[in-house]
């Protein structure tokens, strides 16, 4: 007896189906993005927070610390920002990051251009003036870029590398985020989720220690109208 041809036909369909589900079945799943494990916040809403948490990152004449902002904010009504020329901050990361990757995500955000040199980074300690060796941050330069920074461990001011590679939007904030691999050696840094540059440390570090917010303009007098907020420490 033949077959209707409309039976050939569900068969045929009814393999296919079979074998698109097969096909997708064995297809190998992407690569998982490594969950990370937050070590602290920082949104510098609490002020017994930051008074208690963060310190001045230098104590010589001239230098002060950062102070939180009401004019601006990415969430909800506070910020970090400098008040005067030579101004930073420090807080520890404890216990120190030894292992894995070692990940620092903060928001940036520029009402005009100031003409200073502002970031925030992971550092190390060390033995430069700032008590600091390899920093590894992400800013705004004194030429009005976007910038990433890095020093290298030295302590001459040649070892310090603060390189523009985009011009800032103002009034919008920018997602920074600096990755150090231990096992690599290489830092990562992205803007917005995007790689920007990957920068390998020439001496690896036991541990990172800081992190560290600063603003470094000699004769540049006054607050200015850049700010920090959001801070995320975390391991992956």
């Amino acid at each position: 007896m033949r077959r209707p041809k409309f039976a050939i036909a569900c068969t045929v369909v009814s393999m296919a189906m079979v074998a698109l589900l097969s096909s997708c079945k064995s297809d190998p799943a992407g690569p998982a993005v490594q969950p990370r494990t937050v070590i602290f916040t920082e949104n510098f809403e609490n002020a017994d927070s930051v008074s208690s948490n963060w310190n001045q990152i230098i104590y010589q004449a001239g230098w002060t610390a950062m102070s939180t902002s009401t004019d601006y904010a990415h969430s909800p009504t506070h910020s970090l920002a400098s008040t005067d020329s030579m101004t930073g901050s420090k807080r520890s990361i404890t216990p120190p990051i030894m292992d894995s990757i070692a990940g620092l995500e903060f928001y940036l955000s520029a009402k005009k251009n100031e003409h200073i040199d502002f970031f925030g980074c992971l550092a190390t300690t060390g033995s430069s003036i700032n008590g600091l060796a390899i920093v590894m941050g992400m800013g705004i330069s004194k030429t009005d870029s976007l910038m990433w920074v890095y020093q290298s461990g030295a302590d001459s001011a040649a070892a310090i590398h603060k390189v523009g590679f985009a011009v800032p939007t103002l009034n919008t904030w920018y997602k920074c985020k600096i990755e150090y691999s231990f096992k690599t050696s290489i830092i990562t840094y992205s803007l917005n989720d995007a790689i920007v540059h990957q920068q390998t440390v020439q001496v690896a570090p036991p541990a990172i220690q800081w992190v560290i917010t600063d603003r470094e303009s000699p004769g540049v007098q006054g607050p200015k109208q850049y700010y920090l907020d959001d801070f995320t420490v975390y391991t992956r």
